[in-house]
Formats: structure tokens, sequence, C-alpha cells
């Protein structure tokens, strides 16, 4: 969906390449080999993506490995981030040292089902006072897996959804460590922008250096 590459340009500075492909597209199958069918193809797309976007910041488009923690390995000078569901794939591309993190779903994704095990008490009492609950807790959760993304080439650390304070404002939202993160001391509070079309949320958040 082009318009929702030109959203996520609109939230991230213009030195920042986005690129979208759809996964329903035939893309080379380089997707985990155990992987079903719907994932090999969106992470193909998603791939796709960032080669377009990488191409734009004139870098050639060379292969984009999963590392252990299924992360992207950006070739050396490029920072990224890519996201996907079944409807679109994302990739925003800086010129590195950078953090960024995007991540992309559609509106209604996060059920009540899921909130027990995704938010922190303070969330929970802005999802439960919100006109449309289900979309501001999807929005948190968004936030939360962008600044996951952004954090993870400082701090190489998996932790879960608690470790983040999402507290979301009209466009933007800001992130508060609530544990020190490798590098990234406890109260840190970092700051991102968040979108919305067809049907889709989208979150974007850029340090512009690694530096935490």
């Amino acid at each position: 969906m082009p318009d929702l590459a030109a959203r996520l340009h609109a939230i991230l500075p213009a030195h920042v390449a986005v690129a979208s492909a759809d996964p329903t597209a035939r893309y080379p199958d380089i997707g985990p080999p155990n992987a079903t069918p719907q994932r090999r193809a969106e992470f193909a797309a998603g791939r796709a993506a960032a080669h377009i976007a990488m191409q734009s910041l004139g870098h050639a488009a060379t292969p984009i490995p999963m590392g252990p923690d299924r992360d992207p390995r950006w070739p050396f000078g490029i920072s990224g981030s890519i996201t996907h569901t079944r409807a679109c794939a994302l990739a925003a591309v800086t010129r590195a040292p950078a953090l960024i993190g995007i991540d992309l779903e559609p509106h209604d994704a996060v059920t009540p089902t899921m909130w027990g095990a995704v938010f922190l008490p303070s969330e929970r009492a802005l999802i439960d006072a919100a006109p449309d609950p289900v979309r501001i807790a999807t929005l948190i959760f968004c936030a939360k897996e962008a600044t996951y993304k952004a954090q993870y080439p400082l701090t190489h650390l998996l932790f879960g959804f608690d470790r983040i304070e999402i507290t979301p404002g009209n466009e933007d939202f800001t992130a508060t460590f609530r544990a020190d993160t490798g590098p990234i001391r406890q109260g840190t509070i970092w700051t991102g922008h968040h979108t919305h079309a067809h049907g889709h949320i989208l979150t974007a958040l850029l340090r512009s250096s690694a530096d935490g």
C-alpha cells in the first residue's frame, strides 16, 4: 500500500528512506524454512521493501540475513527496520549509526484476551478509559514493538512487554524504560510517532545515533 509508505515517510525525518511491498506479489522465497507460507511471503516482501529503500539511499540491495533472535542483520553503514502484515510490508532505512524501529498492525489486532499479558496497569487504565479501547490497545502494543526494535541493535537484549511503559499522545508517544536495559538507564524516555490509514496503525521511533 503506497499510502502507508507515504504515511510512514511523513512521521520520519526526510533522510530516512521508506518503501513498501505487497506480500501477495511473487518475490524469491527466502523466508524461514519452517515458517508458514503466509509468513514466508510476508518475510520476502519485507526484504523486498528494504532493498528498495536501501537502493534509494544509493546502497546496493545486499542480502539482509536473519540473526539468532530473528532480527534483521543490516549491511555495514545501514540502520533499518521492517514490519509487515498480510496486507503490506514496510521498511525504513537510514545511514548508521542510528536506532530505528517501525511497526504496523491492523487497528483491531490486540483483542481483550491479550491485554493481561501485554499491558501495565497504567496502560490498562488508558485503554479502559478510551472510547475505542481496542484501537488504543493496538496503538500501545505497536509503540512497544517499535521501541523494542529500535533498542535491540544497541542492547541485543530480549525482554517482556513490562519493560517499557507507553504513553500515547495525539500524534506521538513516549516510551519509558522501567529498568536498566544495557546502556539505557531506568527512567530513560524515548519519543516516537504514530499514524493510521487503511485500517492499520503505524508507529515509528528514530534515535539519531546509537548511544541510547
